[in-house]
């Protein structure tokens, strides 16, 4: 479950479509904020989420405040001309009386500035009854019955003693403040009732902008959700893919990270610009054409601008996974503009710490006679050249500022100069002979790591590097030595093996004589089947010795060579045609892809043949049965290659060195026949003929292939004899 849900995560398909979910949710809840916001011309607010009725709502609070005060500031009005600190007001600032100023008046005074105009249709009924210079007077634009009446089926909201209450239980009311100053109206009572239509039509409004706003918070929340899921799940596996652990980088990841950053960055806000301009755009809309006709045109710039928010929000989140990853593979840091630099500044302090260091501190080298020698020059010549120049310079200016003493001051300065001269070239002897000795020793270990182990290095004796060379020279004779007694031991072992496979040849021919004899004769049937098994292993027997004496005398370089020109084809086709029998008993299907031109190689041809026969006889032994044997022919303008492939029937635990080793077989088991010779001959003979062996394995794919240079063909002597001659002119 585990692997399959690594995978089905790790698809391109399931990032892409996280990636799509998250700029969706985020086009859709910005979208959605704003169209709900403005389409309740945002008079509503997000209490209609939290308050199921309108009557118990803020804004009926701020209504009832707003219509007492608008109550309120009519009794101020209609009393301005004997309300004294109103007289006072105009007095005081040089006015004339004015419904303006009077505003003016209300707004500072009694920080309201809601009017009930003459002409204004309220939706409201309302009598207020107050004390003005003793008398009681009462305004309104309904009678006391009327009030009554419509009190039954109404709300209503009464202010007296300096409490306001409704007629209805559980429906809050606000405090009303009425600021008390000299000469203004005493309330008795203030009352207003709202038909019970108007409430009914406002709870309508109420209960649909509650519905749209809840639609919109689950919406909201839903796309939250989302956006949140799909940000986590794409951090998490950004940089994976199906089948590798490691994280990996994509293109766009090789940028600067400070690149990523102000992109990332100029992209948000981007993508405030753009909401901003839609919130803009939406005021001017519902402003000047109202809710209704500014709709549609609403939703279909909600819909382009949350297009364009998708996509900008798309390089946001590209720039964001793009950093993701670059912590993940460990390279925010080093592939940043600024962290470069602070490695850079960090190893040049390094490099200043350690230059400084080697240059006064001999510590390190008073060990090594070489270095300490080099150092102490070193030491000498910096501070000598520092005190002779510092001495220079004081000389240099006594003598030009001095007083009287130049001719002396002169003389001092061209002899410190000159000492400083001669210091110079002191070190500069010392350092190119030092560089002279190491140039010297380097050389002789290149010599020695190309086999020219003859020459011996000699220096003087005052050489710093004398004994480094003497103990140079003692390594080198004891490689020379170890090869050559190393030699001596493969010869010998060479010459048994030659002797050995020699001396079993006589025994081993009388065997093979005696077998044939007993097989001419009248035998039971029993004692035939003995007497074959013992031809079959006395012939495999006589095979080994013979793959015995032939390596042992290509490995000495005893064996003769004999080369000639050979047409690779024509080699392999005589191969194979002299190994049929042997491969159509196999149960193998061979391909063979050879070229149609002819290709001449030199080489012996007896030699060349075992190593193809070799190499077919060791695809027939060890391959899979049932399986195909590719034989192909390839060829460059310089070489030409044969190679043999095949499946193996085993699992191959070797490499290609040690399958090439004498006596060594891929078949640990040794159920199969084969004395472990065959590709060691192949590459013998291979070699000696001025060839190339190589083995390739891939999974269970064996693959040999031998390369040889091609050569051009030489004129055959009959045709060239059988040539008319040319005509002379």
């Amino acid at each position: 479950m585990d692997t399959k849900w690594r995978r089905f995560s790790r698809h391109r398909a399931t990032k892409i479509g996280c990636f799509l979910l998250f700029i969706i949710s985020i086009a859709l809840c910005v979208e959605s904020v704003l169209l709900v916001g403005f389409s309740s011309g945002m008079k509503y607010g997000l209490e209609p989420i939290l308050c199921k009725e309108y009557v118990n709502s803020d804004v009926q609070m701020t209504k009832i405040l707003d219509d007492m005060a608008g109550v309120r500031n009519k009794v101020y009005y209609q009393e301005r001309e004997t309300n004294q600190q109103y007289q006072g007001f105009l007095k005081e600032n040089a006015l004339e009386d004015s419904e303006e100023n009077f505003r003016y008046f209300i707004e500072v005074y009694l920080h309201g500035n809601y009017f009930l105009e003459e002409t204004e249709e309220v939706a409201f009924n309302y009598l207020a009854t107050y004390l003005i210079n003793g008398k009681e007077k009462t305004i309104g634009n309904i009678t006391e019955e009327e009030f009554s009446t419509l009190a039954n089926s109404g709300l209503t909201y009464s202010y007296t003693g300096g409490t306001l209450s409704s007629n209805r239980k559980g429906v809050p009311t606000p405090t009303l403040d009425t600021p008390e100053f000299e000469g203004a109206p005493e309330f008795i009572s203030m009352k207003i009732v709202y038909p019970q239509d108007m409430l009914t039509e406002n709870q309508k409004l109420w209960n649909a902008e509650r519905t749209r706003q809840l639609g919109a918070s689950w919406c909201l929340l839903t796309c939250g959700v989302i956006m949140l899921f799909s940000l986590i799940f794409l951090l998490a596996v950004t940089g994976k893919k199906v089948g590798e652990e490691k994280a990996q980088i994509c293109f766009f990841d090789r940028l600067w990270t400070e690149v990523i950053l102000l992109l990332g960055t100029g992209a948000v806000i981007l993508d405030g610009t753009i909401i901003y301009a839609q919130y803009q755009e939406f005021s001017y809309m519902q402003y000047y054409y109202g809710d209704v006709n500014a709709s549609n045109s609403m939703l279909l710039m909600a819909i382009l601008a949350g297009t364009g928010i998708a996509a900008v929000t798309a390089v946001v989140l590209l720039c964001l996974l793009s950093l993701a990853r670059k912590l993940k593979v460990h390279i925010f840091w080093r592939s940043s503009v600024i962290g470069k630099f602070c490695r850079w500044v960090w190893r040049g302090c390094k490099y200043l710490k350690r230059s400084f260091s080697g240059l006064f501190n001999g510590e390190r080298w008073k060990d090594y006679k070489f270095q300490r020698s080099l150092f102490v020059r070193q030491l000498v010549f910096v501070l000598g050249e520092i005190l002779l120049w510092f001495i220079t310079a004081m000389l240099m200016g006594e003598a030009m500022y001095g007083w009287g003493a130049g001719d002396v001051a002169f003389f001092f300065l061209f002899l410190c100069m000159f000492l400083a001269l001669l210091l110079l070239a002191w070190y500069a002897n010392g350092y190119a002979r030092a560089n002279e000795e190491v140039g010297m020793l380097c050389r002789q270990i290149d010599d020695m790591a190309d086999g020219r182990l003859e020459g011996r290095l000699i220096l003087d004796e005052k050489a710093l590097l004398k004994d480094t060379a003497e103990h140079l020279n003692d390594i080198q004779g004891g490689i020379q030595k170890n090869i050559e007694s190393q030699i001596k031991s493969e010869r010998t072992k060479i010459e048994l093996i030659t002797n050995v496979s020699h001396d079993l040849k006589t025994p081993l021919t009388s065997i093979i004589s005696y077998i044939d004899l007993l097989q001419k004769e009248e035998l039971n049937d029993e004692a035939r089947d003995y007497v074959n098994i013992l031809a079959q292993k006395s012939d495999r027997l006589k095979n080994m010795v013979a793959d015995v004496f032939d390596l042992a005398k290509t490995t000495s370089g005893e064996a003769k060579v004999v080369k000639e020109q050979l047409e690779v084809r024509k080699l392999l086709e005589q191969t194979m045609g002299d190994m049929e029998d042997k491969i159509e008993q196999s149960n193998r299907t061979f391909r063979v892809f050879l070229l149609d031109e002819p290709v001449y190689i030199e080489g012996d041809g007896q030699k060349l043949y075992r190593v193809f026969q070799n190499l077919i006889d060791n695809a027939l032994k060890y391959s899979m049965e049932g399986t195909r044997i590719f034989i192909q022919m390839t060829r460059t303008p310089d070489e030409v290659t044969v190679s043999v492939k095949n499946t193996a029937a085993y699992e191959m635990e070797f490499t290609e060195e040690e399958i090439l080793e004498r006596f060594s077989r891929g078949d640990k088991s040794r159920t199969t026949e084969g004395n472990g010779l065959g590709l060691s001959i192949a590459k013998s003979f291979a070699e000696v003929c001025g060839g190339a062996f190589d083995i390739k394995i891939d999974g269970d794919q064996f693959k040999a292939m031998v390369t040889f240079p091609v050569v051009e063909k030489l004129p055959d002597p009959a045709e060239s004899e059988n040539e008319p001659p040319e005509e002379s002119i």
